[in-house]
């Protein structure tokens, strides 16, 4: 066998490995860039759980940014949880993207907490969605999902095209001297 085949395989497969890295690439350093330019913060309501013992609940609670920048709203007007008791609990500064999980906020039996960001809010009561039983998640994972998944389809379409390659340059090998297309 040539050098010239083996030679065009290791071009084929770099071009594949190269357009996975610029496909994770594009995933992993722009993320959000289809998000809205005005930096809505919108508040989300995640679940709530009976607090062990007491007469009480609490709400875990998150937001999503859809701006490229951190977006800050002081508590007050803007930045509001209620009961006011409670009122200071929440974050002030919101990072790009969605957070879920961030804080939670402690109510009693009968009551309500509401958070309002920008104007949106949420509320939760002891009848709200219930949080799954004793699993202790991540907020968010560690982002690596779509990475990882990038990367595995990569190498699958890598390997795809090798096959591919070796198959079309092994059957061009079996025909006779005289039978190739030389178009």
């Amino acid at each position: 066998m040539s050098r010239e085949p083996r030679t065009r395989r290791h071009v084929g497969l770099a071009r594949a490995a190269l357009v996975a890295v610029i496909g994770l690439a594009g995933l992993v350093a722009a993320p959000g860039t289809a998000s809205a330019q005005s930096g809505v913060v919108t508040p989300l309501f995640e679940c709530v759980t009976k607090l062990h013992g007491a007469d009480g609940w609490t709400a875990l609670l998150g937001y999503s940014n859809s701006s490229n920048a951190p977006v800050t709203w002081a508590v007050g007007p803007n930045n509001v949880l209620r009961p006011s008791a409670r009122n200071g609990e929440q974050p002030t500064t919101f990072q790009p993207g969605t957070h879920r999980g961030e804080f939670t906020v402690a109510f009693t039996t009968g009551n309500s907490v509401s958070w309002t960001v920008g104007g949106l809010s949420v509320s939760a009561t002891m009848n709200s969605k219930r949080c799954p039983a004793p699993t202790e998640l991540p907020a968010e994972g560690n982002g690596t999902g779509p990475a990882i998944v990038l990367v595995g389809a990569g190498v699958i379409g890598a390997v795809a095209v090798h096959r591919a390659r070796r198959r079309a340059l092994d059957a061009a090998a079996l025909q006779p001297e005289g039978d190739h297309d030389d178009a």
